[in-house]
């Protein structure tokens, strides 16, 4: 394996070199010297890197079913109750907005059972907006994490702010 092919299996494993070092509890002198001066990686090294990739993306692929099921319930049960027939975005919009003020009423109580039914329902109505609106949830939570994966900011106040470049 060359450095090269190392350092693309760690992209891929989403890993920086102090995570892999970490995980080992290897120096990273001793990962910065494997591939260097005639000294090989050691054999495991591409394998393991290899078989971390494969369960990271059979987790994320569970993951992204769970959703894409759970998407199609809230869909099938919006039908059958007739909301995707008789009501419009603008109207769904409307039901996230109130769902937010219960989350919010929640929050302000410290009810916890109370919270995660707002979350919920919250979860539900945004689905179906974007569902109306000819959009796929999984497809924009998508976009929303690749726009922000990589984003830069700072907390101030306990809320993330992006820097602005």
């Amino acid at each position: 394996m060359t450095r090269e092919e190392f350092n693309e299996l760690l992209k891929n494993a989403g890993l920086k070199k102090v995570d892999f070092c970490n995980i080992f509890g290897i120096s990273q002198a001793s990962v910065s010297a494997w591939g260097r001066g005639g000294r090989g990686f050691p054999y495991w090294v591409k394998s393991w890197l290899e078989n971390y990739i494969a369960a990271k993306y059979a987790h994320e692929s569970v993951a992204k079913e769970s959703f894409e099921r759970l998407d199609r319930l809230v869909v099938g049960w919006a039908a059958k109750r007739g909301i995707l027939q008789n009501s419009t975005v603008k109207d769904q919009f409307v039901k996230v907005v109130e769902e937010v003020g219960e989350m919010a009423a929640a929050i302000a109580r410290d009810d916890k059972e109370a919270l995660k039914d707002a979350v919920g329902d919250t979860l539900v109505t945004l689905i179906l907006t974007a569902r109306m609106s000819g959009l796929d949830p999984v497809d924009c939570l998508e976009s929303a994490w690749e726009q922000i994966k990589d984003r830069a900011g700072e907390m101030r106040d306990g809320i993330f702010v992006k820097d602005e470049a």
